[in-house]
């Protein structure tokens, strides 16, 4: 990448910061509320018993849209593909299902579910996940993504920034959308995209 276009998306990058952190201030407004994080003036916390009418109301609208019991349904037209198969639909609908639990997705619309009720957009990331060492993050040792697999990962609102230009009802609208992502050091030093930048690293301390 040249150099003028770096320095274009670095401050890129700098200005969907500052768009960014004006939103996170307000849903962490909202979370707190959610949590019943409030302070009484004059009152010690001891005698304070919040009661929240945000919680419950959050667990109806979520519950009332929620995932519980995904399934996928194959409906097979007659044709050449049921002559040489029997039974193809229903075997299609196992595969589809056994890979729906594989993927987890259900805990990750869960998840993007509640994002989307505090935090205005909910992001799920749908992708490949390689086998061997071009694991895809998070790199933990009990990692639930099959080598080889898809995955849907729910993305962290902080962690995602999108152009401010866009109108907030259609995502489709945006130039770009810019996720913000926390790697091993290691594995970005070994990279050969940034192999011109390693001096520049540091881990977060």
């Amino acid at each position: 990448m040249k150099e003028q276009d770096i320095n274009r998306w670095m401050k890129t990058i700098q200005n969907c910061e500052a768009a960014l952190s004006e939103k996170i201030t307000v849903w962490d407004e909202l979370l707190g509320r959610y949590n019943l994080d409030i302070r009484v003036g004059g009152m010690d916390d001891d005698h304070v018993t919040p009661i929240s009418r945000l919680y419950p109301m959050a667990r109806k609208l979520i519950a009332t849209t929620a995932y519980h019991y995904p399934k996928i349904f194959v409906h097979m037209d007659e044709g050449v593909l049921l002559n040489k198969f029997i039974n193809a639909g229903g075997v299609l609908e196992r595969a589809a299902n056994s890979a729906l639990k594989l993927l987890g997705a259900r805990e990750e619309i869960w998840q993007a579910m509640f994002d989307a009720l505090f935090c205005f957009h909910g992001i799920l990331k749908v992708g490949h996940n390689p086998r061997g060492d071009e694991a895809v993050a998070p790199y933990v040792a009990n990692d639930d993504m099959a080598e080889g697999m898809q995955y849907v990962r729910r993305v962290d609102p902080r962690n995602f920034m999108v152009d401010p230009l866009c109108p907030p009802h259609k995502m489709s609208n945006a130039a770009y959308v810019i996720e913000r992502m926390f790697v091993p050091l290691a594995f970005v030093r070994e990279d050969p995209r940034f192999s011109g930048h390693k001096n520049k690293f540091s881990p977060l301390n």
